[in-house]
């Protein structure tokens, strides 16, 4: 009976569950990108040392593709600015199109292309950078794109180390236990 009735239903008028699942993790990757900024302001901890936005992009797109990562990097600086005023205005744009980028190519590298982890999270670490200093370029800033860009891995090569470091280790340790919860 239940499957007779579900028959019936349009296919169009049902969301797929492979849908919910991107939209679930969007909001859960991009609420995880905004809070942690946040949370290491609290403790006068720097964003721009850290990096935290920029890790849990990199998590989402590694974990469940080009899609969420790109979305997810796309939203959190958005979503961040609109609620904490952080990053700062001047400063929106060039975060947005960078972590946009790694949720971009670390999800094109390592789920479509199956690039391992290590050269998919340092490619995309790098194309990000590089887009950055392209958005600089074409947006235009008081620095010029290759200071902008030096500038940006100077500050943060504690939080680049702290990615490269930990983001393996949690994208494998989630991989594993999200196999076991299918």
């Amino acid at each position: 009976m239940y499957k007779q009735e579900m028959a019936k239903l349009d296919d169009r008028s049902m969301v797929k569950p492979s849908v919910l699942r991107w939209a679930l993790f969007t909001v859960v990757f991009t609420a995880l990108s905004v809070v942690t900024p946040w949370i290491t302001h609290q403790f006068s901890l720097a964003g721009s040392v850290f990096l935290p936005m920029h890790f849990f992009v990199l998590v989402a797109g590694l974990l469940f593709g080009w899609r969420v990562g790109l979305s997810v990097g796309i939203m959190s600086p958005l979503v961040s600015y609109f609620i904490s005023g952080m990053p700062i205005v001047s400063h929106l744009p060039f975060i947005t199109f960078e972590i946009a980028t790694y949720g971009l190519f670390i999800g094109l590298l390592y789920k479509k292309w199956h690039f391992n982890l290590w050269v998919s999270l340092l490619s995309a670490m790098l194309i990000g950078r590089i887009i950055l200093g392209l958005a600089v370029y074409i947006i235009g800033f008081k620095l010029g794109p290759i200071d902008y860009v030096i500038n940006v891995v100077n500050l943060g090569w504690l939080g680049i180390l702290i990615q490269v470091a930990f983001i393996p280790l949690l994208v494998k340790w989630l991989g594993q236990y999200m196999k076991g919860t299918d």
